[in-house]
């Protein structure tokens, strides 16, 4: 939990290096929470609580376009950790305008709540969202499992080693 808040306060900080562990945590909650949020709704719709289910919904949605900002921090900072520049996610967010962007075209003449059906009548941009998603999933794999460079780089010092090092230094005072 002290990881996710720590990625929390680091909101907008764009600068330095973060963990796999920081990285890790951070999307692991995400994932606890959504799926939290999403068995409360189904509950909801279950007991005909429809408003509460469609509030509830929302909300997340709010948030999580909030936290957004938090995200692209985040993995502008673990890719610094890798020695590579944040604008590298870049690989992530143009293919999701472009994805918005034919949705839109897609549902311009339709009713507002046609989104998600002309999503599926549009066979090109299901191979795309597939592509993209597949895309994300891999990159995030690296981000997560790849370990940060051990030396400092243009981007700081590394926090893994930097900790390790400060750890020996209390212990060898202990002592």
């Amino acid at each position: 939990m002290n990881w996710f808040l720590l990625t929390l306060k680091n909101t907008f900080n764009f600068k330095g290096r973060s963990r796999r562990r920081e990285f890790g945590w951070y999307y692991l909650m995400m994932l606890v929470i959504g799926f939290s949020v999403t068995l409360i709704q189904e509950f909801a719709m279950m007991l005909n609580l429809t408003g509460f289910g469609n509030f509830l919904s929302s909300t997340y949605d709010l948030i999580s376009y909030a936290l957004t900002i938090t995200a692209v921090s985040l993995v502008t900072r673990r890719l610094h950790d890798l020695g590579r520049s944040g604008w590298w996610q870049l690989i992530i967010y143009l293919p999701l305008i472009y994805i918005y962007g034919r949705a839109y075209q897609l549902t311009s003449s339709l009713h507002p709540n046609a989104i998600t059906q002309a999503l599926y009548m549009d066979v090109s941009l299901q191979f795309i969202s597939i592509g993209f998603s597949l895309t994300i999933l891999i990159m995030y794999l690296i981000l997560l499992f790849k370990d940060g460079q051990k030396h400092t780089n243009q981007y700081g010092e590394s926090p893994k080693y930097l900790s390790e090092t400060q750890t020996d230094h209390s212990t060898n005072l202990n002592a």
